[in-house]
């Protein structure tokens, strides 16, 4: 008898539990993008792309990466100033855009 009273507690515990566990998402979740990648962008050596790291976030359905480069753009002179990237891609095609926004420092004005 008293180990009929254990099991029916048991069972009746877990009931509860299950009862009251919170329903997983049913929105699809990408795997994360660990890894190494390479940035190729047409009519730009390999060389003229120092490496840069980074943590990726997905943002609106694409993965983005923010990153200042110290000498990112050229001024009219030759001369670099800092300038602000940021990359997009798809994770599934890899393919993307990057956005280059400047400041005022070469005297041109930001663009």
């Amino acid at each position: 008898m008293a180990v009929a009273r254990v099991l029916f507690v048991a069972i009746a515990a877990g009931s509860v539990a299950v009862g009251t566990a919170i329903p997983a998402s049913a929105r699809p979740v990408d795997p994360p993008m660990y890894g190494i990648y390479t940035y190729h962008q047409d009519g730009v050596p390999d060389s003229d792309m120092p490496g840069y790291g980074g943590d990726a976030r997905k943002v609106n359905g694409l993965w983005t990466w923010p990153v200042t480069k110290d000498k990112g753009a050229t001024c009219p002179d030759g001369s670099k100033a800092p300038a602000n990237y940021s990359y997009a891609w798809d994770q599934a095609t890899l393919d993307g855009t990057v956005t280059v926004l400047t400041s005022d420092e070469c005297g041109a004005g930001p663009a």
